[in-house]
């Protein structure tokens, strides 16, 4: 699995807004995580169906132990706390997790 910062991340993807909330402020991560229930979820699920959308898609997990959060390359379901969209894809071969402190969620 291939790690990168936070840093890293946000200089090589760019998060695509949720476009189910009119007001960033009321979206977690700047207005960019989608839910993992409902017509959010149906949306990351609807852009699973195509392999190319598919792999703009990005799990954010919580880890139990250590309380950090990873940004997660695809689509996951245990330890889930939301989705991203991103504009630029992710190559099959790599994953890619950023380690967040829980503090800064």
């Amino acid at each position: 699995m291939r790690k990168i910062t936070e840093d890293q991340f946000e200089s090589e993807f760019h998060m695509k807004p949720n476009h189910f909330f009119t007001n960033p402020e009321d979206c977690p991560f700047s207005g960019c995580m989608y839910e993992t229930y409902g017509q959010e979820l149906d949306h990351i699920v609807s852009l699973l169906d195509n392999i190319e959308t598919a792999k703009t898609v990005w799990t954010i997990v919580e880890d139990d132990t250590d309380d950090l959060i990873f940004y997660v390359s695809g689509f996951h379901i245990i330890n889930r706390l939301g989705y991203f969209v991103t504009e630029e894809r992710v190559e099959e071969e790599t994953s890619v997790a950023i380690d967040v402190s829980v503090d800064e969620f």
